[in-house]
């Protein structure tokens, strides 16, 4: 099933009769299993995401060709969950985020925002392709968990995340400057993260041989990036790696990232099957949304620090044993 590799593994997602329990589904999820322990991420070769690209990114740009004052109306409690223009660490990235994402209530409120007049054609269409991306969240999450041999927790673990939504759009270097960062170097802090993106390239993931690689996508293909809350849920037997955008050349840059998370009150706890004498417990239970507002208050004192693990070593000293 695996593809050739470039920079990061390849999987296709494309066979036919995809279900648990028939050898397709076997071989996938043993490769699913082993990108997930040495790359901490993948290239999904995904059914539909050519004829997708056509369809969401015009939207996706005409939501950022919006002004200034109505993007700001995208807000929610979470501070970073609506609107943000460029800004540290976020040097060159604007973004809007959509909270309940892959619910047609959600995106509709997203779009009632941004349009009080309504916007049918838009609501509809990242709706179903954002109900597709979290399907595809599932399958990715039931593959990891059955290499971890707890498949058992999947369903139940399901119904403790949400999915959040980021559009992007990264500006490209001006004034005769040949490469800008577009976002700073980090390790996601939600479970799992699925990326749709257009074609100018510029994420970058660093290896276990802290070298800098960069991530070539095809057309038809998502990249698939494992958060530090599920290295911590698996007790570190996966890895959450630490990747960053850079930007050259003369176009910018469009994607939308679906990131899967733990709802606000939810435990975030260890299986016990995933505990023994070579793997002793490394984290306390924790609820995500207060372990991130804390991340988020201190971040550069953990960039500073520790910037090539600020995340996990900002929840090992929030929740670690």
């Amino acid at each position: 099933m695996a593809s050739k590799t470039t920079s990061i593994p390849v999987l296709d997602f494309y066979g036919d009769g995809l279900e648990p329990g028939t050898p397709s589904w076997a071989q996938l999820s043993a490769e699913v299993g082993h990108a997930a322990r040495e790359f901490g991420c993948f290239e999904a070769l995904w059914p539909t995401s050519v004829a997708d690209r056509q369809l969401l990114f015009p939207k996706i740009k005409e939501v950022f060709a919006l002004p200034v004052e109505t993007k700001r109306k995208n807000v929610y409690e979470d501070p970073l969950s609506g609107y943000n223009g460029p800004h540290r660490p976020f040097t060159n990235l604007e973004s809007l985020g959509i909270n309940g994402a892959d619910s047609l209530q959600g995106v509709e409120d997203f779009t009632n925002v941004l349009w009080p007049q309504g916007n049918p054609d838009f609501s509809e269409a990242v709706y179903l392709f954002l109900k597709k991306l979290s399907e595809f969240g599932g399958i990715v999450s039931r593959m990891v968990l059955e290499n971890l041999g707890v498949e058992k927790y999947h369903d139940g673990l399901m119904e403790t995340l949400d999915c959040h939504v980021r559009m992007m759009h990264y500006k490209h270097p001006l004034n005769g400057v040949s490469r800008i960062e577009g976002l700073g170097a980090h390790a996601d802090s939600n479970f799992l993260t699925i990326l749709f993106q257009d074609e100018v390239n510029g994420l970058e993931v660093l290896n276990k041989q802290g070298q800098w690689i960069p991530v070539l996508p095809s057309p038809n293909s998502l990249i698939v990036i494992v958060g530090v809350t599920l290295v911590a849920w698996a007790n570190e037997r996966i890895h959450a790696p630490l990747h960053r955008v850079s930007m050259i050349g003369e176009k910018d840059r469009y994607s939308m990232a679906l990131f899967m998370m733990s709802k606000a009150g939810k435990m975030v706890r260890t299986p016990e099957e995933l505990v023994d004498e070579q793997h002793p417990l490394i984290f306390k239970p924790f609820d995500y949304f207060k372990f991130r507002r804390m991340y988020l208050s201190e971040f550069e004192r953990f960039n500073l620090s520790n910037p090539s693990e600020a995340c996990l070593a900002a929840l090992k000293e929030y929740a670690g044993i």
